[in-house]
This record gives C-alpha cells, sequence and structure tokens, in this order.
C-alpha cells in the first residue's frame, strides 16, 4: 500500500533540492516525506523525485493542487508513481507536434483533458526552457487515446493546425517511411559554380516548383547549400528519392526533407548519440598538437597502433589548429595500446596526452568524483594524478 500513496514529481529544475519539495508539499494533510532522486556518482540531481503521503486520497488531492505550479522558474510534472510506470510503457499516450510556443505543458492539459483522464502531460523543451514544438499527453486508458487522435487531429490550437497521433517507441519507428507529407527539400554539397537555374534544371523534370533559392554569404559567394520547395508532395518525395547521392558538378548531392531548426537540432543530437556509442572505447582524445602539425602527421604516429578509421584535428573558423583533436581506431585494444605507448612522448617539443574521448556530461561526472572521492583524501597541496603517464617522456616528431 507503501506506493499507492507516493507522488511522482517530475520536469525539475536542476536547483530544485529537498528542502524545498518538503516546503511545497507540506502543507497539505498526510505529508510524510519527500526524496529527490540523484546520480549515484555526482551526486548531482536527475530532476526528478517521490512525495509520501498516508492515503492515496490525500496524495491524490495534492496532485490536483500542485501539479503544473512553478518551481524555481519550471513547471514541474505530478502523477500518482504506481501510475508512472504504465506512462513508461506508452500504453494510452499520443504524440503532439506544430504546437505555438506559448502552449505550455498546463494549457496541453486544459485542451486534451476533455477526452478522458491524464495521467501525464509534457511539452518538450529546450535546453534555454523554450519549446519544441511538440509534447506528449498520457491517458489512463487507450480509449481516451483513441478519441483525441480522432477528434483533436488537425483542430486548430490559437493559430496552429496540430497533428495528433499514437506515440510510437523509438525502437519500432520506420525512418524509412515517414507519417507525414513534406513540399520543401534541403539540399547541400553544391559546387560554388552551381546558379539557380541550373538546380532548376535539375529538378523540375520532377514537377512545379514553387520556390528555389541558394543560401549566399553577404559576397553572394555560395554556402554550398539551398532549398527546392514543390507544389506537389509527391515531386518533392520522387525528387529526394532519385538525386539524392547523385553527382551533381564535382559533388556527391544531399538531398533530404527540409526541416526546421529544433527539428534538425534535435535529428542533429541524436545522431552524435548514436555515433558515441558505436564508437565508445575506439575513440581518443589527443591534445597538445602543435599549429604545425595536421592529420597526416598525426596518423603517422598513431597508425602504429592499429587501423585508424576517423582522425580530425579541430581547427577554428580560419583554419587553425586549436590543440586538440580526435582519433578513433577499429578496436579497443588498439585504442588501449595507443593511450598506453604514446601518452606522454614529446611530438614537436610538446607532451602528448591521449585518453579515452568523453561526452561533456562524463567529463562532469569524472571530476565530480574526483572532488567527492579522490581529493579530500590526498595530502595537502598535492594534487591528484589520475592517470599514471606511459611510457617516459621521449622525443618524437616529423620536422
Amino acid at each position: 500500500m507503501q506506493e499507492l500513496c507516493a507522488l511522482y514529481v517530475g520536469d525539475l529544475h536542476s536547483s530544485v533540492t529537498e528542502a524545498n519539495l518538503i516546503s511545497l508539499f507540506s502543507r497539505f494533510d498526510g505529508f510524510r516525506s519527500a526524496f529527490l532522486c540523484r546520480h549515484w556518482i555526482t551526486r548531482t540531481s536527475l530532476c526528478y523525485g517521490y512525495v509520501n503521503f498516508d492515503t492515496l486520497e490525500r496524495a491524490i488531492m495534492a496532485m490536483k493542487a500542485i501539479n503544473y505550479e512553478v518551481l524555481n522558474g519550471q513547471r514541474i510534472r505530478v502523477m500518482l508513481a504506481a501510475e508512472a510506470r504504465s506512462w513508461k510503457d506508452g500504453i494510452g499516450n499520443v504524440f503532439v507536434k506544430n504546437l505555438e510556443a506559448a502552449i505550455d505543458s498546463l494549457k496541453l492539459h486544459d485542451t486534451f483533458s476533455r477526452y478522458g483522464r491524464i495521467i501525464s502531460c509534457k511539452v518538450a523543451l529546450t535546453p534555454q526552457g523554450t519549446s519544441e514544438g511538440y509534447g506528449y499527453v498520457q491517458f489512463q486508458s487507450p480509449e481516451s487515446a483513441d478519441t483525441a487522435i480522432r477528434e483533436a487531429n488537425g483542430s486548430i490550437i490559437q493559430s496552429n493546425p496540430i497533428c495528433v497521433e499514437k506515440f510510437i517507441k523509438k525502437s519500432e519507428r520506420s525512418s524509412s517511411e515517414p507519417t507525414f507529407t513534406f513540399n520543401n527539400l534541403y539540399v547541400k554539397n553544391l559546387d560554388s559554380s552551381v546558379t539557380t537555374e541550373m538546380l532548376r534544371g535539375s529538378f523540375s523534370e520532377f514537377g512545379k516548383i514553387t520556390s528555389l533559392v541558394i543560401q549566399r554569404d553577404i559576397n553572394g559567394i555560395s554556402k554550398g547549400y539551398g532549398f527546392v520547395c514543390f507544389e506537389n508532395p509527391d515531386d518533392a518525395k520522387r525528387a529526394m528519392e532519385a538525386l539524392n547521392g547523385t553527382t551533381f558538378g564535382s559533388k556527391t548531392l544531399y538531398v533530404a526533407r527540409a526541416q526546421k531548426k529544433a527539428e534538425r537540432q534535435r535529428f542533429l543530437r541524436s545522431q552524435y548519440e548514436e555515433r558515441r556509442k558505436e564508437t565508445k572505447g575506439l575513440n581518443l582524445y589527443v591534445k597538445n598538437i602543435v599549429s604545425k602539425v595536421n592529420e597526416e602527421h598525426l596518423r603517422n604516429v598513431l597508425g602504429q597502433c592499429g587501423r585508424i578509421t576517423s582522425i580530425k584535428i579541430m581547427r577554428d573558423d580560419k583554419g587553425i589548429s586549436r590543440g586538440f583533436g580526435f582519433v578513433c581506431f577499429s578496436t579497443r585494444e588498439e585504442a588501449n595500446n595507443a593511450i598506453h605507448r604514446l601518452r606522454g612522448i614529446l611530438f614537436h617539443g610538446k607532451s602528448l596526452y591521449v585518453s579515452i574521448a568523453r561526452s561533456k556530461e562524463e567529463r562532469a561526472a569524472y571530476l565530480q568524483t574526483l572532488r567527492t572521492t579522490i581529493m579530500p583524501s590526498l595530502p595537502w597541496g598535492l594534487p591528484p594524478t589520475p592517470f599514471p603517464i606511459h611510457p617516459p617522456l621521449l622525443p618524437y616528431g616529423v620536422n
């Protein structure tokens, strides 16, 4: 029965503490305790927690009063902990897109509550706290979700016609069969010599074009990409399928559905995460690279440890080396071999630093671990040395 008296509290701002939750919920009868979930290593907030009440009735009363209230500048989301499991399973969940920026979770809840009891409602937000233009509504029953899809799809909220459809888990989606139509195409890898007339000549054979533009800088030089909009969505799809990957001038065209900025950023983030998972343990971070060293120089050194699948030195907008880069090996054994053999060698007068590449979150978690576990046990003034230096400093480099 303990679980029936617990509330799940999500979408918390990272600054929210247990004290904030206690202050918010203790004004209700039957309040017993509050617990903020934290990362087991860094102890940083996971932005959700649980609040316990002595009876189910009192928990529901608090939930109705507190749900979507603003805490530390962010709307929170409250549901019965027992129902949080069905929320994660996706039963009765609908996906809503093309939302106005002014629509938040509370307004979305008020709009869809007419179709049945809502377990959870959320508008997706950017890291800056602005709407991504889509959200999720979780109904208690699948029948309510079906009613919402049937009656709300295509309806107008403020000035936008919204799209309401059944939520499909990412693992079950088919990227090759989009569920929506599109007219506008994004085209990149264009030669600087390609004109709008040349591009129109290639695309117009698939149907009537309503607009076509090649993006240019302030000096009128092509940026290498543009947009082609067709009158008929079927023509746009045929053009994309026929021209994507074909040679146009000296380059291979990339043709895809044009995306809004927020959608494109989500896609790039997901691509980055997939790539990071695929190369975990294979990708190395290399720094202390002098400016005259290029990728080929770096390949000559690290290539002795195994087969390199990709290598890149990071540069600024003027093409000047930023002193670090990334080298990806084909196996973990090769990557580890490079770390142990090459970390600390003198390379063009600098001691080369080589380690496994980590994401920003992983680096923050590691540093927090050092601060909380390693540094307190060290003698005063002795800095931590998390990795031994192998081998001893030896000169190496291409003159």
